[in-house]
């Protein structure tokens, strides 16, 4: 943001530059006050105040080698996250006031520290995780919205060693986003439930921003698999994950189009 504070005012001096006439060295200090007053604040007040976008990054989970969970019909996790990214990045690009940090976009293995590292050095300012729920037995689980667990949040200057706290400072906003995503997921099945759970999963505790981990479709669950296999319920699941983004953009201009904080 201070970026686009800087080419504002360097624009609206060059304006004022070519609006003054050639013998404006002429003019004595009254007038040149008088111009100073009356057509600089309009010529700033005219020119359309640039914002950076909101950088967002969309993390599907596991990828190449890590396969993820696993359906009984064999549908996998690592496929299934990349088309919920790629759904959410289709639905959040039509918006230019977000710009998109695809972590996985191709069907490849990240570790884990790499995708930390790509979402910090991006200067993101909302990281999205997407994983599935599985498990052995047929079941039906609440949705779960993962933020980290917040401990140590005594420490302030976070070097080093610490790296995995980075993200104590975002812990109200992270409540915030969740809430707002959570919001979204009851429309679609206000029976399921979702369950915000404080984790110490490592990777958000290194994000440099508000972070949430979404685990989207229960494998276990074969309503969610029939869901997977109609087409109907990824679209849905992104589209209630992007429009909780939105919500939470909207809600935290100020916080979000400030200098980014990771440094």
């Amino acid at each position: 943001m201070k970026h686009g504070r800087l080419a504002v005012c360097a624009a609206a001096v060059l304006l004022l530059l070519w609006y003054l006439p050639a013998d404006s060295q002429q003019l004595d200090e009254g007038s040149i006050e008088s111009l100073r007053t009356r057509d600089l604040d309009v010529l700033i007040e005219n020119i359309e105040t640039e914002q950076d976008a909101v950088r967002v990054v969309l993390d599907a989970g596991h990828g190449g080698a890590d396969l993820g969970a696993r359906s009984a019909k064999s549908i996998l996790e690592k496929n299934v996250t990349l088309k919920l990214a790629r759904l959410i990045e289709k639905i959040l690009s039509e918006d230019e006031r977000v710009e998109i940090i695809n972590i996985r976009s191709e069907d490849t293995s990240i570790p884990v520290i790499d995708r930390i590292g790509h979402a910090n050095s991006g200067r993101g300012n909302i990281y999205i995780g997407i994983h599935t729920d599985g498990g052995a037995s047929p079941r039906s689980h609440p949705w779960k919205i993962y933020i980290n667990h917040g401990k140590n949040q005594d420490k302030e200057n976070v070097t080093g060693a610490e790296w995995e706290n980075l993200n104590n400072r975002f812990s109200e906003n992270n409540e915030e986003l969740a809430r707002i995503i959570a919001a979204q997921l009851v429309e679609i099945d206000p029976d399921r439930g979702v369950d915000i759970v404080k984790s110490d999963v490592l990777s958000l505790g290194g994000l440099a921003m508000p972070a949430v981990i979404v685990e989207l479709i229960d494998f276990s669950n074969p309503d969610d698999e029939m869901l997977l296999e109609k087409e109907e319920l990824a679209p849905a699941l992104a589209e209630a994950v992007s429009t909780a983004i939105i919500k939470y953009i909207e809600a935290n201009s100020a916080a979000v189009n400030q200098e980014w904080q990771g440094e």
